[in-house]
């Protein structure tokens, strides 16, 4: 039986029939493979390369994870999009996980959440269809979707919009060339391709949030009651909102890979794997949050109004704050799913 050699870096087993007899063909390291040395301290010197290029892997497995948006926190579901295999796992307020299979997209309002299927359909489940926001049976082509209180969105391959129920606004349907699309309750932002944003014309009362249309670059939004924030492509994060915000402090942050909010903080997943917050609130209304940021090795982030989950580079679930239903029954069901998002080159 022939021995079996595995990649330091990425733990993957060496071919039998390989291109190189000492790199590795999967994450590209050389000198994998390499048995001897001609001194301790050449050793040395492999041993230091390969702890970088784990590292290395780590961030760029965490960039990966973080541009998909695997993780997915609501009010009262916490989706995990298994990207590889095109499986979404739900755990539901009750404690009970729903799979769905072939799906790619999630999103989940109050009452209603939505899936988005690999051959571009989309069903909504949930109890609250007063508006006709179920109704998306006859949709084609979609890529994303959102759900909001009355209405559920859809963005089709083309980058345009479709709409099941009762739009708060209809100007978002004349919206082209749109990547994604996030909301605030009934608030929409339309992220477009080029890297520019569009708002919907029902901004937050007694807010100016529309000159965020100037921003450019833009990689992902996210709202709060009266502000919107901006993560840009080099890691940078802009703000519009009050002027004596306290959450207003996470423009001085660098090198963001994610960015979400709650009613009360910003946070911020570094490349590093570390989270950010800007914001503040009374002891008694923080519920642990707060203390994500002593949470280590992060690779996924996502929040509700009042909670933020996590998934650690060992595929632990986090979760500080509040969520609708049976909170531990929720988070051990979270866990034994979790697992799965961290798998992978």
């Amino acid at each position: 039986m022939s021995e079996v050699i595995k990649c330091p870096v990425c733990g993957k087993e060496k071919k039998q029939i390989s291109l190189s007899e000492f790199d590795c063909e999967y994450c590209g390291f050389n000198n994998a493979f390499v048995k001897q040395f001609a001194s301790e301290k050449s050793y040395k010197i492999w041993r230091e390369s390969v702890s970088e290029a784990v590292q290395n892997l780590i961030r760029k497995r965490r960039g990966m994870l973080s541009d998909s948006h695997c993780l997915r926190v609501g009010n009262g579901t916490i989706a995990f999009l298994e990207s590889e295999k095109n499986k979404i796992y739900i755990a539901l307020s009750s404690g009970k996980v729903q799979i769905e299979d072939d799906a790619v997209e999630f999103d989940s309002s109050e009452r209603n959440y939505a899936v988005v299927y690999k051959n571009g359909k989309v069903k909504v489940f949930g109890n609250d269809n007063e508006f006709g926001q179920k109704n998306t049976e006859t949709w084609t082509d979609i890529n994303y979707v959102l759900t909001v209180p009355n209405c559920t969105y859809g963005v089709t391959r083309k980058g345009t919009i479709v709409y099941a129920g009762s739009p708060a606004d209809t100007s978002i349907l004349k919206w082209s060339n749109v990547r994604t699309l996030k909301a605030y309750e009934e608030f929409v932002v339309g992220i477009i391709n080029d890297g520019s944003i569009v708002l919907s014309e029902n901004l937050p009362m007694n807010t100016d949030l529309k000159s965020a249309e100037k921003w450019v670059n833009i990689k992902d939004v996210a709202m709060f009651r009266d502000g919107i924030v901006g993560l840009k492509n080099d890691g940078t994060v802009s703000f519009l909102g009050k002027q004596d915000d306290p959450k207003k402090e996470c423009t001085s942050w660098q090198n963001i890979i994610a960015i979400e909010t709650d009613n009360t903080y910003i946070y911020g997943l570094s490349k590093d794997g570390k989270i950010l917050i800007a914001g503040s609130c009374k002891k008694i209304l923080d519920k642990g949050r707060k203390d994500s940021t002593l949470w280590n090795n992060v690779m996924l982030i996502s929040c509700n109004k009042a909670g933020i989950g996590a998934v650690d580079e060992e595929g632990k679930f986090l979760f500080a704050g509040t969520i609708s239903g049976d909170k531990t029954k929720i988070i051990e069901a979270c866990s034994m799913y979790t697992s799965k998002l961290t798998q992978g080159g």
